[in-house]
């Protein structure tokens, strides 16, 4: 398995600093170390329902970067994609988050739409969108605030396919 750290610093007990981009293949051991911090690294996010079904995603834009301090992690998507599909079905999601969510919490994220197609069009009635990072999970659920209608999760019914939509979510959770 290689992955790709890119500024990373360690403090450990033995007084070793690493910094710098770093390319590393293998396993590190951090154990006895009085603090390590990850600054920044990379994923690759992924539209998905809860049931796939037959699924096809074309992307323009597909990036995902995340940092790591402790049980912290910060999160930045930015994607534009045309899904295309008549099998799948269930709870829209953005899949991929580079860490899975502590079991016992749930963490809300910031959402912006941009650029393409109808992004800010989620079905009739959806005032705003209302991401959600779920426990015990690796991906974002998608919500629809609607007016004194409370919070729905947004379902294939609300996601038109073969229709271009780019937005980003930002957000926090622990592991």
């Amino acid at each position: 398995m290689s992955i790709t750290i890119r500024r990373v610093q360690a403090l450990l007990s033995k007084d070793l600093t690493i910094t710098g981009d770093q390319t590393y293949t293998g396993a590190v051991d951090f154990s006895g170390a009085s603090s390590v911090t990850f600054l920044g690294g990379t994923f690759t996010p992924t539209i998905t329902f809860s049931t796939v079904g037959d699924l096809s995603v074309s992307y323009t834009t597909r990036t995902g970067r995340y940092t790591k301090v402790g049980d912290r992690v910060d999160f930045n998507i930015s994607l534009d994609f045309t899904p295309t599909f008549t099998t799948a079905t269930g709870n829209f999601r953005v899949a991929g988050l580079p860490f899975t969510c502590d079991a016992n919490i749930f963490a809300p994220c910031a959402y912006g739409s941009g650029g393409g197609g109808d992004a800010p069009n989620f079905g009739a009635g959806n005032t705003m969108i209302a991401p959600r990072v779920q426990g015990g999970q690796s991906y974002v659920q998608m919500y629809g605030v609607q007016s004194n209608a409370g919070v729905t999760a947004l379902t294939d019914s609300n996601v038109t396919t073969g229709v271009n939509r780019a937005f980003q979510i930002q957000g926090t959770y622990f592991v």
